[in-house]
This record gives C-alpha cells, sequence and structure tokens, in this order.
C-alpha cells in the first residue's frame, strides 16, 4: 500500500493539531481538525478544487454565519465563528495589490511581446505567483497596459 503524500498545508495543520494537543487549547484543536476534514473531504469529491478555495469557501462561510449570528444575537456563536475565520485566514495568501500585479505584468511585457490573446496566459503567470489575485483586477490592468 501507497503512503499518501502530504501536502504542505497538511503538513502545517497536523503540526498545529499536535501543538493544540499537547497544550490542551481546544478551540484551536477543534478548528485545525475541521480544515483538515474539509480539506481531506474535498480530496476525495468528483470535482476536487485547489486548497485555497477550500479555505475561502470556509472563510466566506463563517463570513455569512457571522453576520446572520449577529442579527440574532447569537453572540457566542457569532465569537465563535468570528475566532474560527481569524484562525482560517492565517493559511491564506494575503491578497497581492494592484501594483505587484502590475509590476509582474510589466516584466512579462518587457520579456515577451504580449496581445490581447494572450489574457488567459498572463493571468495564468500572474496567478502562479499571487494565488489569490482576481481575474477581473489582472484582466483590467493588462487591458491598461497593453
Amino acid at each position: 500500500m501507497m503512503k499518501e503524500v502530504k501536502t504542505e498545508l497538511e503538513q502545517n495543520i497536523d503540526e498545529i493539531i499536535e501543538k493544540a494537543r499537547k497544550t490542551s487549547n481546544t478551540f484551536i484543536l477543534d478548528t485545525a481538525k475541521l480544515i483538515k476534514s474539509e480539506l481531506s473531504r474535498n480530496k476525495y469529491s468528483e470535482k476536487p478544487i485547489s486548497e485555497l478555495e477550500v479555505l475561502q469557501q470556509m472563510a466566506k462561510t463563517r463570513t455569512k454565519t457571522i453576520a446572520i449570528y449577529d442579527k440574532a444575537g447569537r453572540y457566542d456563536l457569532r465569537d465563535k465563528d468570528a475566532k474560527e475565520l481569524g484562525l482560517i485566514q492565517e493559511f491564506i495568501p494575503k491578497e497581492p495589490s494592484e501594483q505587484e500585479i502590475e509590476e509582474l505584468i510589466a516584466e512579462l511585457m518587457e520579456a515577451t511581446t504580449l496581445t490581447i490573446k494572450d489574457t488567459k496566459d498572463v493571468i495564468a503567470d500572474v496567478q502562479s505567483k499571487f494565488p489569490t489575485a482576481q481575474k477581473s483586477t489582472i484582466v483590467r490592468i493588462f487591458k491598461s497596459l497593453l
């Protein structure tokens, strides 16, 4: 039987779970297990998505539930979800500034001649360096530099 290869994120989560067990931090332990189970469920689903997308979906869900709990006056649940959201966001890379995206596209344009037909390749190149960069932002900046 082959040993399963773990991604860097899965290894980080496992380390956090281990540390939380040793320090008896049940909140971090429960949240890390929740992240791990979502990643595992996604890995074996029919249409798996990237780990980043799993984390972004989890963060989006928490953001929605925080608003719902706030309206309902359930501040205990709101605070719990807010803490979970904070931990989940630690694993999501920060979104690059428009200036960083513009500089990268300018470098690509210096290296080779780009036309509007190269938009898909430019998006792929930018997102390989900045996985959280929004496609619409990349396209807008690319078009302005053409």
